[in-house]
Formats: C-alpha cells, structure tokens, sequence
C-alpha cells in the first residue's frame, strides 16, 4: 500500500458503519493505495465481532487485530504501527472526528513542506471530559521534560520512518507522541 490507517477501536461497535462508509468513500475518490489497519483495544462491545460485518463490502484492504485487553490507545496505536508497512501512515480516531477527506490536506502539505510528520486539528473537541482531563494532565507531565504536546492530537500524517521505533515494541506505549516527535 501507499498509506495505512491506523484506527485504534474501543467500544466501537456503533460506530463502525459509518466509519468504514465514510473511509471507503474518501479511498474511493483518490489514487492511494490504502490499507486501513483497525486495532480493537479489549473493548467488550463486540466491536471485534461486529467488524468483518462491517468491512463485507468495502473496496479497501484492511488488517483487523485485537487485543487480550485494554491497554489503552496509545499502545493500540503503537501495536497498529508495528503492523505497517506503508510508505506513509495516518491515525484517526474511530469516532469520526477527523474526517478522512481532510487527509488530503495533510498529504499535500507532508509533500510540500517535505516534513516527516503533521498532526491535525480539531474543528471541535468532542471528548469526555475524563478523556480530555487525562490527556491534559498526560501532556502538562511530559511538558516538564521540555516539550510542548498542546498542538498534539490523534490526527496524525507521517512518514514510515517516523514509526520505526514502533516495530519492535515489547511493552505498553504510554503517550505514542513522545516517540514520533523524537524520531520526526
């Protein structure tokens, strides 16, 4: 493939229609070569079970894991950038918050400014406030080793080099940014 996507899934069961609709229609209207790597993180809603239903008719190559448990989506992040094999890898999260079409923004921009890796944006945050408060506090932490994680989000575009690290990865991955920018 061209690309892979890297989907971490947690209780994502409901979601999963409109996902693979919305990815199958922006794959649908490129030229990429795209393989959509869904990594379900031991949510116990049958997202896992639910999801071959959901892929029956899509036009797009995919690879499904799942793992024993819930180590969070950074480590399901981490597992899915171990799988990759693409030139370039994106994540998004299963939510429908980024919008696969907005991949091509950041495609154009990864090749004009010859950078190794964008995150996007939120037009609105759209979060719990259990799941913002953590990762405030996750980034205030790691902010104090001397880097600013404020711009950082889950939308992300680089190059495979960026996730090499991951390849060989044995433990849980606790914030998954922290590498990519080291290794960016």
């Amino acid at each position: 493939p061209d690309l892979d996507i890297i989907i971490p899934l947690y209780k994502s069961r409901s979601n999963l229609g409109p996902l693979v609709s919305r990815l199958g229609d922006w794959i649908a209207s490129g030229e990429l070569d795209v393989r959509v790597i869904f990594v379900d993180d031991g949510g116990a809603d049958g997202t896992f079970e639910a999801l071959p239903m959901a892929l029956a008719n899509v036009r797009f190559k995919s690879l499904s894991l799942k793992l024993a448990k819930n180590y969070g989506q950074h480590t399901a992040t981490a597992i899915g950038f171990s799988q990759s094999t693409a030139p370039l890898v994106a994540t998004i999260d299963d939510d429908l918050q980024h919008d696969p079409f907005q991949l091509n923004t950041m495609l154009s921009t990864l090749r004009e400014e010859n950078v190794d890796l964008i995150y996007g944006i939120y037009d609105k945050k759209k979060h719990s406030i259990v799941r913002n408060l953590g990762s405030f506090l996750l980034k205030k932490i790691l902010w104090t080793g001397g880097r600013d994680y404020s711009a950082v989000t889950s939308f992300r575009l680089m190059k495979s080099s960026v996730v090499s690290v991951f390849k060989n990865v044995q433990l849980p991955v606790i914030f998954v940014d922290e590498y990519l920018i080291e290794n960016a």
